[in-house]
């Protein structure tokens, strides 16, 4: 989890200085898991408008992937499955 920590707090941190969210498809799938699970561990009411934004730049990240990309993507999460 302190990876994923790392990851998801740099990308918060540049989407604090730019208002955009970037990183690749992955970065932003467990940047999204990370934060939903802190919201949901810190039993805040509010969602964070900002949430909003990440999952819209998924969306779109997730739109340009190939098919090839978006298998090795569906690969890589499998691994991780619970």
């Amino acid at each position: 989890m302190d990876r994923l920590a790392e990851i998801s707090n740099a990308m918060s941190a540049e989407f604090l200085r730019t208002g955009e969210w970037q990183g690749t498809a992955l970065e932003l799938w467990l940047c999204l898991f990370f934060q939903h699970r802190a919201h949901r561990h810190m039993g805040l009411e509010e969602i964070d408008p900002s949430l909003d934004d990440l999952c819209d730049a998924l969306r779109k990240a997730l739109s340009r992937l190939s098919f090839v990309e978006a298998e090795l993507l569906a690969s890589r999460l499998a691994q991780h499955a619970i």
